[in-house]
């Protein structure tokens, strides 16, 4: 792409204005194959009074020198009786340059394109590995949760006993490595479909207080309108955000301590808020929190178990619902997470990828 200014230059350089769409520049005697004639470009040229040719380099990525790529050549006819001024070669050295850079970011671009083909076919391959292992993890995984459990029911012994219940807790924290693995695999994928259907968030909350009363040490309330709030989505995966932020909140907290869950109607949405009295979260780490693989320093130095693949994989459901969620946090005083979903008025038995 040429200024005015250097179209002014060719202009005065061709002697007729490149508007000019009449005179057809004729460039087939300067381009040609790598094994044309020499002597057949001579004759081409031979009435011409003045010929230039410009070098075109490009840079050799694999030895980090210039190549000479070919030449880029002009000529004036003997009847015009004008020779190429220094202006000309201005204009044309200008030209050739422009030339060489086009075809090596050409080169580049072209190296670009495949290097990403085989970067995507890599992704592909790491995703059908993971999704195959974490997927074949689960049914031995299952066995093993069953059969301690039998165990520690049938068995007298104290000791033996203890044994059982490590075995049952290391299991199911593998299992849910296993889950939490595969369903990141598909979520990045794009082989994650929602089955939205109505429910009222109301009786799923109470369902899943009642399956986490079991949970010793912790004192857990909630608190949920007397109106049934009804929603448009996946009740499955929804029961999965909420029980893993009340899963974190308990992971969190020193034994006795206070966990309430929260239900609010908001406009046209629902507001869901977990609170505990636990550790907190430094607000330099809060950026970072829905970020897959992301641990909180004092998660490790505290040695607490984890994947850190949770708040990930409930960021991407949320988002899914049409909805956010977001965190508030004082280190030493405790966090509250929220989520807002929008109320859907009409039912929907669409199921979203």
């Amino acid at each position: 792409v040429f200024s005015d200014k250097q179209n002014k230059k060719m202009d005065t350089m061709a002697e007729w204005s490149l508007d000019d769409q009449s005179r057809a520049i004729n460039l087939s005697k300067f381009i040609h194959e790598d094994n044309f004639q020499q002597e057949e470009l001579g004759q081409d040229i031979s009435n011409d009074a003045s010929l230039i040719s410009f070098p075109i380099f490009v840079k050799d990525r694999s030895s980090a020198q210039r190549k000479l790529l070919g030449t880029f050549c002009a000529s004036r006819d003997a009847k015009r009786n004008r020779p190429f001024t220094q202006v000309d070669l201005d204009l044309l050295h200008n030209l050739t340059s422009q030339v060489s850079i086009a075809i090596e970011n050409a080169e580049l671009y072209a190296k670009i394109i495949a290097a990403n083909e085989q970067l995507k076919e890599a992704i592909r391959l790491k995703d059908e590995l993971v999704s195959m292992v974490a997927h074949d993890f689960r049914s031995p995984l299952t066995s093993i949760q069953a059969f301690s459990e039998l165990l520690q029911d049938r068995v007298a012994d104290e000791g033996i006993k203890k044994y059982l219940a490590i075995i049952n807790r290391q299991s199911k924290h593998l299992a849910s490595l296993a889950a939490d693995t595969l369903t990141m695999s598909r979520l990045e994928s794009g082989n994650f479909p929602l089955d939205f259907k109505i429910f009222r968030m109301n009786e799923l909350v109470v369902s899943l207080m009642e399956a986490r009363s079991t949970d010793t040490n912790i004192d857990l309330k909630f608190e949920i309108p007397e109106e049934d709030i009804e929603i448009s989505g996946d009740s499955r995966r929804v029961y999965e955000v909420i029980d893993n932020l009340v899963g974190n909140a308990i992971k969190y907290s020193p034994d006795g301590a206070f966990i309430r869950v929260n239900i609010n109607k908001i406009n046209d949405g629902v507001q869901v808020s977990i609170a505990d009295k636990g550790m907190g979260i430094a607000s330099s780490d809060l950026p970072r929190l829905f970020q897959k693989f992301s641990r909180l320093d004092s998660a490790r130095q505290r040695q607490i178990a984890g994947t850190g693949l949770g708040l990930y994989i409930c960021r991407a459901f949320i988002e899914a619902h049409g909805g956010r969620i977001w965190v508030e946090s004082d280190v030493g005083k405790g966090s509250t997470f929220h989520f807002i979903l929008p109320v859907q008025k009409k039912l929907s038995n669409e199921k979203k990828h």
